[in-house]
């Protein structure tokens, strides 16, 4: 994932076709990374067998957004204008707020269980 980072990055400045096909894996590596980073926490959070079916619903969630995220990235370079910076832009920030309903409950009910 971190691979695609630095790949775009050592290649971006030798063409703008190449820049902008690069930039896809590199968008898409972070969204990897945001649906990755919330697994661990939320399973070791939700382990006891009465919750951890609270695990599946926000993991879930969460990566079903993110898959959303990774469709708006990869939607065809015909769409370069302000509209495609936008709900990228929009698609990331919706993945990265995806694990707040999880957070909230862990931060509501952690003294319930």
């Amino acid at each position: 994932m971190m691979s695609f980072s630095w790949w775009y990055h050592l290649n971006a400045c030798q063409s703008e076709e190449k820049m902008y096909y690069w930039r896809k894996f590199d968008l898409v590596g972070i969204v990897l990374q945001i649906m990755g980073g919330q697994v661990p926490a939320f399973y070791y959070i939700f382990y006891c067998k009465e919750s951890h079916h609270m695990f599946f619903r926000y993991v879930g969630f969460s990566w079903a957004v993110c898959i959303g995220a990774v469709a708006v990235v990869m939607m065809p370079d015909k769409l370069k204008s302000k509209t495609k910076h936008h709900l990228c832009a929009l698609a990331f920030l919706l993945a990265g707020w995806s694990v707040t309903p999880g957070v909230y409950h862990i931060m509501c009910w952690r003294d319930e269980t």
